[in-house]
């Protein structure tokens, strides 16, 4: 049992370590920025990847083919903005009207910061070709989620046995002492919103896996198995990754802000 201190503590890590890599990003020199894209696409599954010319990219810093299945082959061109200040739409129309029509080729815009109402407007404009947009916050995620420059250390944390105390000494445990709740901040139990089994998923090297979360507890059943843990069943599918934190790796729909959050939110509750 983690206190809920020390889970205080790993979450203040956790958002600190997300302030400090996207400071990293902003402090790039932008070729070295396109670079790392690159390496994130490969890391993504993507294929045949390359840098353009920096001094006639045209819109295109990235180019990328993913191959997903024998029938579905994507490609992209990948503008790669590291930029302190928002994106306009003038980039995505830029980018646009780089794109190679014939080879079918998609459109996406990276960047460390965010993007104005109006390059979302355009980019999702009526009549024109789509262009995807990911800023800090997402480029962040996805630096983590493939460990592109991040690399994740376990330490071991001393928990009391409750087991032990209760069925061989039969003695039991004292609960740790919290401070006095206020009223005015009452928690609301996840549980009692969501219903189990849970449909749920995971996205690696560019492939999306569901699979089923059955309790809260996190027993995962994946590809028709059943794993004791969410870490367990990620294993099962990034078999290449020396360790994998399954509360982390899958994702759920939260019925309350209809985006999709990590299975870690609902260890908390």
């Amino acid at each position: 049992m983690v206190s809920s201190s020390i889970q205080q503590q790993i979450e203040d890590i956790q958002k600190q370590f997300q302030k400090d890599l996207r400071n990293q990003l902003l402090n790039m020199n932008p070729q070295k920025f396109e670079e790392l894209i690159r390496l994130l696409l490969e890391q993504m599954g993507f294929e045949e990847t390359e840098t353009t010319s920096y001094s006639k990219d045209k819109g295109v810093d990235v180019r990328g083919v993913l191959r997903s299945n024998p029938l579905r082959i994507v490609k992209v061109a990948v503008q790669a903005k590291r930029w302190i200040n928002n994106i306009g739409s003038g980039v995505v129309r830029d980018l646009r009207g780089s794109l190679k029509v014939a080879d079918s080729e998609q459109g996406l815009i990276i960047t460390p910061s965010d993007f104005s109402s109006s390059a979302k407007e355009e980019a999702q404009a009526d009549g024109k070709t789509p262009i995807h947009l990911i800023n800090g916050n997402q480029l962040v995620n996805l630096l983590i989620q493939y460990n592109v420059g991040v690399k994740k250390e376990e330490y071991v944390v001393p928990t009391i046995d409750t087991e032990y105390w209760t069925e061989v000494l039969g003695v039991a445990v004292v609960e740790p002492k919290v401070a006095s709740e206020d009223p005015k901040k009452k928690k609301v139990n996840v549980h009692q919103q969501i219903a189990f089994p849970l449909n749920i998923q995971a996205r690696y090297k560019g492939q999306i896996y569901q699979g089923q979360l059955i309790t809260p507890k996190g027993v995962v059943q994946w590809n028709d198995q059943t794993f004791g843990t969410p870490s367990a069943a990620a294993k099962a599918i990034a078999v290449d990754w020396k360790a994998v934190d399954g509360w982390n790796f899958w994702h759920y729909l939260d019925p309350e802000s209809g985006k999709l959050e990590k299975i870690h939110k609902l260890s908390k509750s």
